[in-house]
C-alpha cells in the first residue's frame, strides 16, 4: 500500500510537533510507500521508502507559493496512492478536496481539538472519515467520526528499568505543555502557594516544561511569571523551555508526579505519555473515570480549585512505595491497551 500524509511540520527537535515523527516511522515500516507533504521541513531521519516534501514556509514563502506546492505535489502522486491523510490541520482538506475528488481518493483527517471550529464542521463534508483520540477530543455528531485512541510510543516512553527516583527530601511536580491560557497553569500555581505559603510544606519543586507561541500566549506568560514573584514562589517553581519531542521521556520518568491541568478535549498526549512511563499523574479531566478504580479519589481535582488541587498533590506525592507501584502498572496498562502507536497506525492504514 502507498499513503500520502499531509501535516504541518516535521522537525525531530520541535517541542511542539515533533513527536509526528515517529508517527511516519511507523507508517513507513508498514507500507510500500509513504509520501509526506509537510508546511515545514526541519530535521528528520525517515526510512528509505518515504519521500518528504516541503510546501515552504521554512524558506519564507507566500502562502500563495505554499499552495501551488501542495497542488503541484499532489498532481505528482495522487494517482499512485491509496489514499490521503490529513494530521490536525482542516485547512490542507479544504485545499487538498478537488484534487482528491478528481483522483477518487480516499481522504481521511486526523483531528483532536478541544474547540470543535466551523472549519472542522465543514471538513465533515469532505473526507471519507474524521479519526479522532476520544469521544470528549471532536464533540460534533457525525457517522463519520471514529475514535480510535492516541498514538503513544510505548517502546520509547517506558518507566526506566532501575529507578531513579529519590524518595528523601525533594518532591518534583511536572507539568508539559504549552503555556497557554487552556492549560490553566495559575491553578497550579495557586496550590503550590498552599502547600508552600500556609501549610508550610518546602520540601516540593515545580517543573514546567514548554514554551508559549504567539503574542496570546506570551501575554499569559508574563501573567503567570507576574504571579509567581506576588506569591513569592520563584525558588520553588521553574520554567525550564521548550525541549525536543525525544528528550521529554527523561523529564516523565525522573518526576515524582505529573500534572495535567486541562479538562477540554479529553486525554492529552502528555499526560498519556507521562502514564506510559508509569509517573503518578493527577488530573482534571474525566476521561479515565472508569478506569481508575480506586485511585480516583486520590488523584481527581475539581477545575480552577486550588485548594482541592493542593490535596491532590499530597494525596499523590504520599502513596506508599506499594501504592505508587500500583498506581504506576495500572497507568501504564491503561495506555498499552487503549493508546499504543502501533495498534494507531494499523487502525489508520485499515481505514484505507
Amino acid at each position: 500500500m502507498n499513503l500520502l500524509v499531509i501535516t504541518q511540520k516535521i522537525d525531530l527537535e520541535d517541542s511542539n510537533l515533533g513527536f509526528f515523527h515517529r508517527w511516519l516511522e511507523k507508517f513507513a515500516q508498514k507500507l510500500d510507500k509513504l509520501y509526506v507533504i509537510c508546511l515545514w521541513q526541519g530535521k528528520y531521519n525517515l526510512p528509505q521508502n518515504t519521500i518528504v516534501y516541503s510546501m515552504g514556509k521554512e524558506k519564507g514563502y507566500s502562502k500563495f507559493r505554499q499552495l501551488f506546492n501542495l497542488q503541484k505535489f499532489l498532481l505528482r502522486h495522487l494517482k499512485e496512492v491509496d489514499g490521503v491523510f490529513i494530521h490536525m490541520c482542516p485547512i490542507y482538506a479544504v485545499a487538498s478536496y478537488p484534487l482528491v475528488k478528481i483522483f477518487r481518493k480516499k481522504m481521511i483527517l486526523w483531528y483532536a481539538h478541544a474547540r470543535t471550529s466551523f472549519l472542522a464542521k465543514i471538513i465533515e463534508k469532505l473526507v471519507s472519515r474524521i479519526l479522532t483520540p476520544s469521544k470528549e477530543s471532536f464533540i460534533y455528531k457525525s457517522k463519520k467520526i471514529i475514535v480510535t485512541g492516541h498514538g503513544i510510543d510505548i517502546e520509547t516512553f517506558k518507566p526506566l528499568e532501575v529507578k531513579e527516583l529519590m524518595f528523601d527530601t525533594k518532591k518534583t511536580i511536572l507539568s508539559i505543555g504549552r503555556i497557554a491560557p487552556i492549560k490553566d497553569l495559575e491553578t497550579l500555581i495557586e496550590a503550590i502557594n498552599i502547600l508552600i505559603n500556609q501549610r508550610n510544606i518546602k520540601n516540593i519543586e515545580v517543573k514546567i516544561v514548554g514554551k508559549p507561541i504567539g503574542d496570546y500566549e506570551q501575554q499569559y506568560f508574563r501573567q503567570l511569571k507576574n504571579l509567581i514573584r506576588e506569591k513569592k514562589l520563584k525558588n520553588y517553581i521553574k520554567f525550564l523551555g521548550g525541549v525536543s519531542h525525544k528528550e521529554t521521556v527523561k523529564f516523565y520518568q525522573k518526576n515524582n508526579i505529573f500534572i495535567n491541568m486541562q479538562t477540554e478535549g479529553g486525554a492529552g498526549k502528555s499526560v498519556l505519555e507521562a502514564m506510559a512511563c508509569g509517573t503518578p499523574v493527577v488530573l482534571c479531566t474525566k476521561t479515565f473515570n472508569d478506569l481508575l478504580g480506586n485511585f480516583k479519589s486520590d488523584i481527581i481535582f475539581e477545575r480552577g480549585n486550588p485548594k482541592d488541587l493542593s490535596k491532590k498533590i499530597l494525596n499523590c506525592l504520599n502513596f506508599s512505595e506499594t501504592k505508587r507501584n500500583s498506581y504506576s502498572n495500572l497507568l501504564r496498562s491503561i495506555v498499552t491497551k487503549n493508546h499504543n502507536l502501533d495498534n494507531l497506525i494499523d487502525k489508520i492504514i485499515s481505514f484505507f
